[in-house]
């Protein structure tokens, strides 16, 4: 009976989460809820809260037990919506709770994510923070966030990507190299 509590309630905070209820989010939190639990549509807390932008609820659930790697059904993690969504703060408290920074979700790395979104401060952010910069990735024939940054004319992007050993000799899965991807006078 108490695990069946701790489901519903589950089911419950990710309806709250979707509805921004911090009040009833503490609430459930509080009752038990299973803060990892995934819903019968396929949807986690924390990921819903990254994907809303919801902070303080995302801290909620972090400070309760959340697993910051977890995946929802389309095997997204909160770290992905974070940078896609350009929430340097979610960013940031979700790498320091320990979230994989390298993690791919639907074949593509946080960081590529971020510069494919061009969402400057959080690929800077997880540049610094240790990303690896030569990862390819799976959706655009094996690109890189550097082929990706300097075809959407990212210069202060290329440039911290070289700084922190971004391989500009890499090929994408057709053979392409960088300098196939220049544009809005980014030289390589």
């Amino acid at each position: 009976m108490e695990a069946e509590a701790a489901t519903l309630c589950g089911f419950a905070l990710v309806d709250a989460i979707r509805h921004n209820a911090p009040r009833a989010v503490r609430y459930l939190i509080k009752a038990g809820a299973d803060v990892n639990i995934q819903d019968d549509t396929g949807r986690i807390a924390l990921v819903e809260a990254a994907k809303g932008k919801k902070w303080p609820i995302m801290m909620d659930l972090i400070n309760a037990g959340a697993d910051v790697n977890v995946r929802d059904i389309y095997s997204d993690t909160a770290l992905m919506f974070a940078a896609v969504g350009g929430e340097v703060r979610i960013v940031s408290s979700l790498l320091k709770a320990g979230a994989d920074i390298n993690a791919q979700c639907r074949e593509m790395s946080a960081l590529s994510a971020a510069v494919e979104h061009r969402k400057e401060d959080v690929a800077l952010l997880l540049i610094k923070s240790g990303a690896d910069v030569n990862v390819p990735d799976h959706v655009y024939q094996g690109t890189t966030a550097l082929m990706r940054a300097a075809k959407n004319g990212m210069v202060q992007i290329v440039d911290a990507l070289l700084e922190s050993g971004a391989d500009v000799h890499l090929r994408n899965y057709v053979g392409e190299r960088q300098p196939c991807y220049m544009q809005s006078g980014v030289t390589l």
